[in-house]
């Protein structure tokens, strides 16, 4: 390129090397280069690099047995992966050694807000606890640290080789114990060192034993606050308040040594030991002083709630303890010569004092709860002289100092408790005293000292504390090395485009979206507009009326109209309940050809893999409108491929005609599989099917199973489904309803005339509602009460397409599960060979009242040309692959006024436009969904603890996301959203307020519709209602209020002392009514949405009240129900021989119930109902 080049570049001493030459590196010296880039474009780089330090192998020995493990990440996702690789490494280094895997997770690797940690004693045990981590969801820590406070023990917990550990291993600790033992000697003190050597401590003074917990206690928070733990507020119990008051800067160490050792002194000099005792008592200190009476003696501490210490001569004590044994007290006699906080002390008082009075108390640099006087001191002077002599003596009231920090807001519910002693003696306390919370030792007696604190460290880094662990394992350096652990795992997105097909073309830019021009009638006489020719795929998937493709990734959308005279029988030969309800076989007809079709364009000439269709979910049934309005009914389908993955998304929905969307009914997936490895899969158990078919007919002959042919069966479906002529695959089948198990011949009735499909909806839905048909004529279900519900299937895949005229069979077998649930799978079979499989169909058993309430059973007969539809009382009750788990969450409808006097009938109102309706799913998931993809995580990683500037959301992505809320749910959103709710939950409260009530402006439209109507494609449904989550189930059952029937009092009466609400909870929920307590929790009792519609359903239609669909949240134990419906039993009078029973006026019972309706109306629909656990339906 530069022809001034210069040629002589060895004559200049530039030499070039034309191959590889070896440079090694020569011991620990380092190489240096110069690397210099000048480019073309006039950017000149200039980088100088050298070697790292050189490997040296570890000189010393780790003495710690036990270390901290950690593994962290910004999302889920990374930290299963970041799991699954560290397991992979160690398995293939099998030389790894713990510390220094310790070392290098924890000091050489950045720590993220999702944790798993814990404590390990042996390397060959690494993965088994790294698999125990793993589970499916994680909660991230805050990203403010978690604040720490500090419990100081007391006396009575010491033990000998008390700190000897860690005076032996760890060399800050041993200097600071050695420091302070300096402090005691210069001040005349006697040595506590034998504490911490190992000497027997029954052989020591009480004056060395006290100065030696109150220096390791302090010696153990300068080894904490060097690892990176200060506290954010102490308390001390007893003895422990002097460390307390030098790690919170009131006294100095040196003073702090000198109070401690001359009061032990004074205790020796002036007191008597083991004349007076102290006993820990499992009791209130009022229940004790009830039972002991004038044998009460002092009261040392109130530890808590039920935890009570006094004190006093032996005597007395010793005679407490047995009148408390005797009266069930639990109780212990503690080991200590003195009975500190009694009247012995009371001699060394004022000698105290005047010691005391030499030393100097600063302002305190953190809170100090005192146990003293029950309260906080932040300020100076109010610890002193006669604050220490009061102290001694008086009672040490812990519950109540606790109880005023959490009052006055010194920590809360999130703060851990980290006990600085020899034993966790105070950590009960502190739970017994402010509920659950964090806690964690420092020491433990009978434990190694690294074993505590490992455990504690994990503790307490899961629950959001930050450690300085180069600090941790800056004195065993020498005994580490850092290994080449892999890398972080991150949440990788390909953004590069490959090259494919016509990039020489188009050089990356998007295809011409191809569109179709609708013709539009003209008012002149001139010709129309002329309409471009779309693409026809088949008949489920008219017309392709958009399509791109580029690199990878490919999107396709088709328009169909059901008003097709071959795709209009599909929907209509599936009558449930004399509305055409469009069949999920049909949607899975349309996703395999879509996919099908996606394949051949961007991979064309190749062979074509397997079509797994999974994840089917319908949250709108699309019930086609018979007949067909003259503009139609048009289903759109839009699918998304990314061949990377081997993923196609896909979504179907009804549109205009002009393709303006009305309404989203489904969804579903199609994994792109290899269907030799399907086919390999299936010949291993090809045998096990043909074995359990050939074991049926057997069971013919001995009456063990039964055989029905075509017409019998179908006639018998037809009390649930009434399936058209083509749809009726089904040509003979042998079935043992007692084991849920049926095999069926397969004879597909369909002619080549009935539509060109990629696998007719015919052989679909016939192949496989085997499933629906054998659990709802099984012996072990009673028909008239309960029905089974299509629930979905997990995969549906087919090896080849299914035509006529191919001689199948069926099996399945359908196993109970939990909730009342049946689950199998469809295997079809060609000669001895599978070659199709439908897993994981489930049903979902439901009682039939509730169907024929959400779904009342329409009058209506259909069109002549329809497929002689009969009503059929069971509505969802169709076969798989009926629709799929629904999740639609519609807004709760208003509760109707309570029952008026009749009136003339009004003339009927014109209808009026509906209003706008809230999206599927409920806001709150849609809000969920349009973060996921804006801020590109997976649905997954938007745990409730998850903060958005951890999730990518800087100030210019809240402003986008903040916009498309706008856009998406209609609603004026503040910029500052994403600043006032910082967190996932936060966002999920927010919204929430939004998700019910939001019809109230529609329900008077929604009253003067015509309900024996079949409504439009893009109007609520009772089928939305009937798979609904209970918490937003509008209350949408006909009420019975004002009829004859309704209940009276004395109807209530019959029941016995408890009220018919009661009644009807415990006879639907299947338990005893002796369980059904007034103030049990029915969510916690097993009440789910499903159930919950069925006692709402039974409430309504015993009490005549229209109930709020929130009635069971807002009342959710017994007693709310009862008090809200008026029926608290109230206790029944002596009764009076001379009183005849007065009749209630007729009209009583009618004002109380409508009373009881207006409240119940009058309730806010605003209500949290996400406790209660979604429906299995």
């Amino acid at each position: 390129m530069n022809k001034t080049f210069p040629a002589d570049l060895k004559d200049r001493k530039v030499n070039i090397s034309q191959k590889a030459v070896d440079w090694p590196r020569n011991g620990k010296e380092k190489r240096k280069v110069f690397l210099n880039n000048f480019s073309a474009a006039g950017g000149n780089t200039a980088l100088l690099l050298e070697d790292g330090p050189a490997y040296e192998a570890p000189t010393a020995t780790d003495p710690r047995g036990t270390v901290p493990v950690t593994v962290t990440a910004r999302s889920i996702s990374a930290l299963k992966r970041n799991i699954a690789n560290l397991q992979k490494y160690v398995s293939e280094n099998p030389s790894t050694t713990l510390t220094s895997m310790s070392y290098t997770l924890t000091a050489r690797r950045i720590q993220h807000n999702y944790r798993v940690s814990f404590p390990l004693d042996q390397i060959n045990k690494f993965s088994d606890a790294l698999q125990a981590q793993v589970k499916e969801s994680y909660s991230p820590v805050p990203n403010a640290p978690t604040r720490v406070a500090f419990c100081f023990t007391g006396q009575g917990s010491q033990y000998t080789g008390l700190g000897q550990k860690l005076y032996n291993d760890l060399k800050s600790f041993r200097d600071d114990i050695d420091q302070l033992d300096h402090l005691a000697r210069v001040q005349g003190l006697p040595s506590f060192l034998e504490i911490v050597q190992g000497a027997d401590v029954q052989t020591l003074s009480p004056v060395k034993v006290q100065l030696g917990m109150a220096c390791i206690q302090v010696a153990l928070a300068r080894m904490w606050a060097a690892w990176g733990i200060t506290p954010a507020a102490v308390i001390g119990h007893s003895l422990g308040e002097y460390a307390a008051l030098h790690v919170a800067g009131v006294i100095s160490a040196s003073d702090m040594v000198l109070l401690v050792g001359r009061r032990a002194e004074l205790l020796v000099r002036d007191c008597t030991p083991h004349t007076h005792g102290m006993l820990a008592v499992k009791g209130g200190a009022e229940a004790i002083r009830n039972t002991l009476g004038n044998k009460m003696t002092e009261i040392a501490c109130i530890n808590g709630p039920e935890e009570t210490v006094l004190c006093g001569s032996g005597d007395v004590v010793g005679a407490a303890n047995e009148t408390l044994a005797a009266k069930g007290f639990k109780a212990t006699k503690l080991n200590v010569p003195f009975a500190f906080h009694s009247a012995q002390v009371d001699p060394i008082l004022e000698q105290f004092k005047k010691i005391a009075a030499s030393v100097t108390y600063n302002k305190p640099a953190v809170p100090v709860l005192s146990p003293l006087e029950g309260d906080i001191i932040r300020e100076a002077g109010k610890i002193n002289p006669e604050y220490l002599a009061r102290h001694a003596r008086e009672t040490v009231k812990f519950w109540t100092a606790l109880t005023a920090g959490q009052k006055e807001k010194v920590f809360d519910e999130k703060t851990a408790w980290l006990e600085v002693g020899a034993h966790p003696v105070c950590s009960g306390m502190v739970k017994a005293s402010i509920g659950a919370t964090t806690t964690a030792p420092s020491l433990r007696r009978g434990e190694d000292a690294w074993k505590t604190i490992s455990n504690s460290m994990c503790t307490l880094f899961t629950a959001g504390v930050n450690f300085n662990f180069d600090e941790f394992h800056k004195e065993f350096n020498d005994a580490q090395e850092m290994y080449t652990l892999p890398t972080y795992s991150f949440d990788n997105k390909k953004y590069w485009l490959d090259y494919h097909n016509d990039w020489t073309l188009r050089k990356g830019e998007p295809a011409q979206t191809k569109e179709v021009i609708v013709e539009k009638p003209v008012a002149s006489a001139s010709a129309p507009a002329v309409e471009m020719p779309a693409k026809r795929l088949s008949t489920s998937c008219q017309r392709v009326i958009a399509e791109n493709f580029s690199g990878n990734n490919g999107s396709v959308t088709v328009q169909s109209s059901l008003a097709d005279p071959k795709l209009y029988p599909v929907v209509c030969g599936h009558m449930v309940n004399n509305a055409a309800l469009c069949p999920s076989s049909l949607y899975a007809d349309m996703a395999l050809t879509i996919s099908d079709y996606i394949w051949k364009q961007m991979r064309p000439g190749t062979e074509t893999p397997g079509y797994n269709v999974c994840n089917m979910e319908v949250p709108k049934p699309l019930i086609a409108q018979i007949p067909q309005p003259a503009e139609g009914q048009h289903i759109q389908l839009e699918a998304n491929a990314d061949l990377d993955s081997g993923i196609v998304k896909l979504n179907f929905r009804s549109v205009m005609p002009d393709g303006q969307k009305l309404q989203d009914h489904a969804h579903c997936i199609v994994r792109l599989e290899d269907k030799a490895a399907w086919e390999d899969e299936w010949s291993r158990y090809n045998y096990m099917v043909q074995a359990q078919m050939e074991l049926l007919q057997h069971k013919t002959l001995n009456g063990g199973a039964h055989k029905v042919q075509r017409g019998m069966a179908y006639k018998l479906f037809k009390a649930l489904v009434n399936y058209d002529e083509k749809y009726r695959a089904m040509a003979e089948v042998v079935l043992a309803s007692g084991q849920t198990e049926a095999s069926a011949m397969l004879d597909f009735p369909t002619k080549p005339e009935d539509g060109d499909f990629y696998c007719p909806p015919y052989h679909i839905d016939g192949s496989c509602h085997i499933s629906g048909f054998i659990v709802n004529a099984s012996d072990l279900l009673d028909s008239e009460q309960n029905v089974y519900v299509s629930h979905g299937w997990g995969a549906m895949k087919f090896s080849r397409p299914l035509t006529a005229g191919m001689k199948l069979r069926n099996y399945v077998r359908m196993q109970p599960q939990p909730n009342n649930v049946s689950k199998g799978d469809v295997y079809i079979m060609e000669g001895d060979q599978i070659v199709a499989v439908c897993e994981g169909i489930k049903f979902q058993q439901i009682p039939r009242r509730v169907l024929n309430t959400f779904l009342p059973p329409n009058k209506g007969s259909g069109p002549a040309s329809a497929a002689k539809p009969a009503a059929a009382p069971v509505a969802a009750a169709r076969p798989a692959p009926a629709a799929a788990p629904i999740k639609t969450a519609p807004a709760p409808a208003k509760a109707a006024p309570a029952p008026a006097p009749a009136a003339p009938k009004a003339a009927p109102k014109p209808k009026k436009a509906a209003a706008p309706k809230k999206p599927a799913g409920g806001l709150t998931a849609k809000v969920m969904k349009i973060l996921a993809k804006e801020t590109e995580v997976d649905e997954g990683e938007l745990v409730d603890e998850a903060q958005f500037e951890n999730l990518g959301v800087d100030s210019l992505l809240s402003l986008t996301i903040s916009a498309v809320f706008r856009e998406e749910l209609d609603m004026d959103i503040s910029s500052t959203l994403f600043t006032d709710y910082p967190t996932v939950g936060d966002m999920k409260k927010y919204f929430a307020q939004f998700d019910n009530g939001s019809s109230t402006s529609s329900s008077a439209e929604e009253e003067d519709s015509d309900e024996d109507s079949i409504p439009p494609t893009d109007a609520a449904t009772p089928m939305d209602v009937l798979s609904t989550p209970a918490s937003s189930v509008p209350s949408s059952a006909p009420s019975d209020a004002g009829k004859p029937d309704s209940p009276t009092r004395e109807t209530l009466e019959d029941v016995g002392d408890v009220s018919l609400a009661k009644h009807i909870v415990a006879q639907e929920m299947g338990v005893d009514i002796a369980e059904v307590t007034d103030d049990a929790d029915l969510a916690e009792m097993g009440m789910d949405s499903l159930m919950s519609l069925t006692i709402l359903g039974e409430l309504r239609e015993k009490t005549g009240i229209d109930l709020p669909s929130t009635f069971l949240t807002t009342n959710p134990t017994m007693k709310d129900i009862d008090n809200a419906l008026g029926m608290r039993p109230k206790p029944k009078a002596a009764p009076k021989p001379a009183a005849p029973k007065a009749a209630a006026p007729s009209s009583s019972k009618k004002t109380d119930m409508n009373e009881v309706s207006a409240r119940l109306s009058a309730l806010n629909n605003n209500t949290d109902i996400s406790r209660y656990p979604n429906a299995t339906s």
